[in-house]
């Protein structure tokens, strides 16, 4: 089990009416999806099917060193999954955090976890290892934004996943801050 991330936009006139679905307001608030008609989307899951939405998705990831920052932010239990409004000064703060460890987080070669294997009546339990990259100086990750100790939210290692993770989130962060006008659209965050 995983947790999925998505940070999307919406329109301002909108965020009085974002944890409410535009099906559920067509069929039993009318008056409610009939002021959300002129902001909704199209949304193609899979062939064939359609789903309106206030969103404009930026991106979607299971970076959970992430999702515990936006917690922080948020202030809210890691169970109550609405959609939340972040700030731009928000998204530039994470941004700043991801780009730093970018430039100055060093990698090289090592065993990374890869797996675990149980052997209770002999007690040889161990980690399954295998070459792969690691965070020479984890600190700077540790200090700036650090894992979440969940198993429930992933992963638990300073290596590669983790720095991939972090520029992918640069991304993300960028598409969102580069092509949001913020007087008129705020940008939201959503877990499941």
């Amino acid at each position: 089990m995983g947790l999925d991330m998505i940070l999307c936009r919406v329109e301002r006139p909108m965020l009085p009416y974002i944890n409410y679905s535009p099906y559920d307001a067509k069929h039993q608030k009318p008056e409610l999806y009939n002021k959300m008609k002129p902001y909704l989307h199209t949304r193609h899951y899979t062939p064939g099917c359609k789903i309106e939405s206030l969103f404009e998705d930026f991106g979607y990831w299971t970076a959970a060193q992430v999702h515990k920052w936006f917690l922080s932010k948020l202030q809210v239990d890691s169970f109550y999954n609405h959609y939340y409004e972040v700030s731009e000064e928000w998204l530039r703060e994470l941004f700043a955090i991801c780009l730093e460890i970018l430039q100055k987080t060093k990698m090289e070669q090592g065993d990374i976890v890869a797996g675990y294997t149980y052997i209770s009546r002999v007690g040889n339990d161990r980690d399954d290892t295998k070459p792969g990259h690691i965070i020479a100086n984890p600190e700077i990750a540790r200090r700036l934004l650090p894992l979440d100790d969940e198993c429930f939210h992933g992963m638990t290692l300073y290596d590669g996943n983790y720095m991939a993770q972090i520029a992918e989130t640069v991304g993300i962060l960028g598409k969102a801050l580069f092509q949001t006008d913020f007087s008129a659209q705020a940008i939201c965050y959503h877990w499941s």
